[in-house]
């Protein structure tokens, strides 16, 4: 349950600490006074969308802090795990702060969590229902969650949900390798043009710099052949060369080392220079030995080099064309073997097909079963909320298809969807003898609260959420209707914490906790301010919404009859 809530600089609520007990919390004031605020400070704590005009003005931040004790076994324990957070005994802190200049920040019992983390906690111990709920209610594709909701047997819903994963999947691929396939065979030619002109070639990688390196060489083989002889010459082989200079000052430097023990390793220096030398000039000699003139190599390579320049040039470099020849080959091997991946995705899909087909069929038979439970029930609820002679059907249909993704129940083809087989409509009919109909066609602002109080009711039955939130749910109703749903909530608060915001004098007097909000002007500025009330005071707020601000004995006595119904 939440016991307490704390609100500091958001909207025109300056700083509040409101506590909540157990059962039925009935949230008072009049229009405008800041009732709404107060939801939408839950809303933000179970990880709704803030903004920064949320932030009184003039203020940093707006900070939001909710105090809710849990039950022992209740799952937010194992999702507390899962998380990774620390938890407080039986206590969960959750805190908001929306700072004026953008972005918030939340915590969950006090360690910093992303907002998917507050609405994951959010969505196990609080419920939210307002008037705009009402329109999704009338929208029939909302419809068969509802039941899904009902069905006891979860397995037989994952069942179904990954026997149509696995056909999707192989739908999806049949798809894809048809489309391949057709594209594949429209562009098949001009694809093997493509390979055979690179095959052809058959250019290897970096052998556009080989050739150009080789095509240097032999371009310029006369000089080089030249420069590396007289390089021999020079320094080993001729007349006069370094080597024959170099080995004459050899002899000299060891002569002056019986004169001067430190030419030994000048010595040393010109031996060591001699080696490196002929080192040199050998491998020059070799160089210009393995040097041969060829103009046909060269008219070879220059047309190599030219060959690949223009694959290079129509389909980028090397790495590229390499790159695009494996491309190619691959989509033409594949080209070859579609024929038999398509028959062989056929044939899963068709065995597929049938098992997903017998799994939306149980589906189907569940959920057949839980609407006819959950009609008597919501017939039951509505004759408790005032309607008389309530008639509720829950609609199926199915769609045959001869589509990929069909499911056979007894020897038909149905389409599939990620719900299963099913199209769900709930039908109604309020007055005796007449046709039922769609919720939306038939059904007044008021009977709408109604069948939507009345499949809360239902649904908390089965639902481990501890706190429901009622904004103005009694919307179109009042009187004897009125006091009816009030019945219906205070029952729903024996098991589960209830907080509603009313105008209803019917429903305000069945509180087991009143919450008067109120507004007024402070240092010139509008400030909205919550308070508990006590028993006198809820009998006087009780006799005002029954009879204005001019209140009698007669209203007195009303709101105190009304308050003894409890």
């Amino acid at each position: 349950m939440l016991r307490q809530l704390k609100i500091k600089n958001f909207a025109i609520i300056e700083e509040q600490s409101i506590d909540f007990k157990q059962g039925l919390n009935i949230i008072m004031g009049e229009t405008g006074a800041g009732k709404s605020i107060i939801i939408d400070s839950l809303l933000l704590l179970a990880g709704a969308r803030s903004n920064t005009d949320q932030v009184r003005k003039g203020e940093i931040k707006a900070v939001i802090e909710a105090i809710f004790i849990l039950e022992e076994g209740h799952p937010i324990h194992q999702l507390l795990k899962e998380l990774e957070l620390d938890s407080f005994g039986g206590e969960l802190i959750i805190r908001r702060e929306i700072s004026a200049k953008g972005g918030n920040r939340s915590f969950i019992n006090d360690t910093p969590v992303q907002v998917n983390d507050l609405k994951k906690v959010g969505s196990l111990i609080i419920d939210f229902h307002g008037q705009h709920q009402h329109q999704s209610l009338l929208n029939r594709d909302n419809h068969i969650n509802i039941i899904d909701r009902l069905i006891r047997n979860i397995n037989i819903i994952d069942t179904y949900q990954n026997a149509y994963k696995d056909l999707s999947v192989a739908c999806k691929a049949l798809t894809k390798n048809l489309s391949l396939e057709k594209e594949l065979n429209e562009k098949q030619s001009f694809r093997k043009f493509q390979f055979d002109e690179i095959s052809k070639v058959d250019p290897q990688i970096d052998e556009d710099q080989t050739i150009e390196n080789e095509l240097k060489k032999l371009e310029n083989a006369e000089w080089i052949v030249g420069s590396s002889k007289k390089l021999y010459a020079d320094l080993y082989a001729g007349a006069g060369s370094v080597l024959e200079t170099l080995t004459d000052a050899a002899k000299i430097t060891k002569e002056l080392e019986k004169y001067e023990t430190t030419f030994n390793d000048y010595t040393q220096e010109i031996n060591s220079a001699i080696i490196s030398l002929t080192e040199v000039a050998k491998f020059a000699n070799n160089y210009a030995g393995d040097i041969e003139f060829s103009p046909e190599k060269i008219e070879s390579l220059r047309q190599r080099s030219k060959e690949i320049k223009n694959l290079c040039k129509k389909y980028g470099s090397i790495e590229r064309v390499l790159e695009l020849k494996a491309e190619l080959e691959e989509q033409l091997n594949l080209t070859e073997n579609f024929e038999e991946q398509i028959k062989q995705l056929e044939k899963e899909i068709e065995k597929k097909s049938v098992i997903a087909g017998e799994a939306a069929g149980k589906l189907s038979s569940e959920r057949q079963n839980t609407a006819k439970a959950f009609e008597a029930s919501i017939e039951n609820s509505l004759k408790n909320l005032g309607i008389d002679n309530p008639a509720f059907r829950v609609d199926f249909s199915r769609n045959k298809s001869d589509d990929m993704l069909t499911g056979k129940i007894d020897g038909t083809k149905y389409k599939l969807n990620h719900s299963g087989v099913d199209q769900i409509e709930f039908l109604i009919s309020t007055n005796k003898g007449e046709e039922l109909k769609a919720l939306a066609d038939v059904a007044s602002g008021g009977e709408i609260s109604r069948v939507m109080l009345a499949i809360k009711s239902i649904i908390a039955d089965i639902s481990d959420v501890s706190v429901l939130v009622f904004d103005e749910i009694d919307s179109g109703i009042s009187g004897r209707i009125a006091q009816k749903a009030g019945l219906v909530m205070k029952s729903l608060s024996k098991n589960r914490q209830i907080l509603a915001i009313t105008h209803l004098p019917q429903i305000a007097a069945l509180g087991d906790n009143n919450i008067f909000v109120q507004k007024y002007e402070k240092n010139g500025r509008t400030v909205s301010v919550a308070s508990i009330l006590s028993e006198e005071e809820v009998t006087n707020e009780v006799a005002k919404l029954l009879g204005g601000e001019k209140i009698n004995e007669n209203h007195l006595s009303t709101a105190k009859e009304l308050m003894k119904i409890a």
